[in-house]
């Protein structure tokens, strides 16, 4: 799944978070796929705490892969990691700012390893 556009910022982002959670919950229910790969290469976000609700993804038994580019890169690294972090997102183990990578993650965990 690929979220474009820009996330605005603190409360107002509430209903986006929600709108980019019901649609991959949709699309999951509807497709099943095996895994979630979720593009935010593109997506704009600077600060907003509800974000977190589509980033674990859609259920705990499916993988998820997410990728992420320099519009949201370090918001979402002080995210996770607190205001004053010199950690990087990508620093998770399901976070990559390549996609490649991330689709090679996800076709480890499918075979098992």
């Amino acid at each position: 799944m690929t979220v474009l556009g820009s996330y605005r910022d603190g409360s107002t982002g509430d209903d986006d978070a929600k709108l980019i959670k019901g649609t991959m919950d949709m699309a999951v229910n509807i497709w099943r796929p095996l895994a979630v790969l979720l593009d935010l290469s593109e997506f704009q976000y600077e600060w907003g705490d509800s974000i977190v609700l589509f980033l674990d993804g859609p259920d705990p038994q499916r993988p998820i892969a997410i990728v992420v580019g320099p519009k949201c890169r370090q918001a979402m690294s002080t995210l996770k990691f607190g205001l004053h972090t010199t950690k990087d997102i990508v620093d998770n183990v399901e976070v990559f700012d390549d996609k490649e990578k991330a689709i090679e993650h996800l076709e480890r965990k499918e075979n098992g390893s």
